[in-house]
């Protein structure tokens, strides 16, 4: 179920030097992770940790880790937030894909409701909603939630989500909806032009992706140790 020993963890090279402590990991879970990202648990005398999501490896089990969606479920938004600069690749592959790790990772509100935890970068320039009761139907993908509210799902056998399961896709910078595709067949609809005001606090540039990348827009990846710690006291 992704549980590990803190113990374990702690005791890693990463984190033996300069030091953390299980204070410095209760505080964290308890209080500084807003996005809710991991989960303290204490059994058999011992605190064990876990990521709620984002993981890799395939020995995580999906239906120890996360809450299955069942078929009837109703589950009125389900959003995949990405950039523009991976969409035509997402729409040249056809799909979706959860490339390295276990799930494609989506938000349950859209992009900018108050209550959206994780699931979704803060950051992204498109929004991507897939029908979650199409792809359950029509191709037999099984979608879950996590701990933290974000809507997951393994994809089909490729590891991917159908473009034919999209409801929509939109521009965020300016509501141009991108999915289904327009008319007369072009690929994006022109970036209107900006004032001055507005483009110093717009960024509206794609953002490269890695090669052998589709999509690099994930929930941010799950980083336990200096970078959400900070420096040991």
């Amino acid at each position: 179920d992704g549980h590990v020993r803190l113990s374990d963890v702690l005791a890693l090279p990463e984190f033996s030097f300069p030091g953390h402590t299980v204070k410095e990991v209760e505080e964290l879970v308890a209080g500084k992770d807003e996005k809710k990202r991991f989960q303290l648990r204490r059994s058999g005398g011992e605190l064990w940790i876990r990521a709620n999501q984002g993981h890799t490896m395939r020995c995580v089990q999906d239906d120890k880790l996360l809450q299955p969606i069942s078929p009837g479920e109703e589950v009125p938004c389900c959003v995949h937030g990405t950039f523009l600069g991976a969409w035509e690749s997402i729409v040249a592959d056809g799909g979706l894909s959860r490339m390295t790790r276990n799930h494609v990772h989506f938000a349950p509100r859209p992009p900018g409701a108050d209550l959206v935890i994780s699931g979704m970068r803060s950051d992204c320039e498109v929004a991507v909603y897939v029908s979650v009761a199409r792809a359950m139907a029509g191709g037999g993908v099984r979608f879950f939630r996590s701990a933290n509210d974000v809507i997951l799902t393994p994809g089909d056998e490729r590891g991917m989500v159908s473009c034919e399961y999209f409801e929509r896709a939109v521009r965020l910078l300016d509501g141009a909806v991108l999915w289904p595709r327009p008319a007369d067949g072009s690929a994006l609809p022109p970036i209107p032009a900006l004032k001055p005001a507005q483009a110093s606090d717009t960024r509206i540039l794609p953002v490269p992706v890695a090669a052998g990348s589709a999509d690099s827009s994930d929930d941010e990846e799950i980083v336990f140790g200096r970078a959400i710690l900070g420096p040991a006291r």
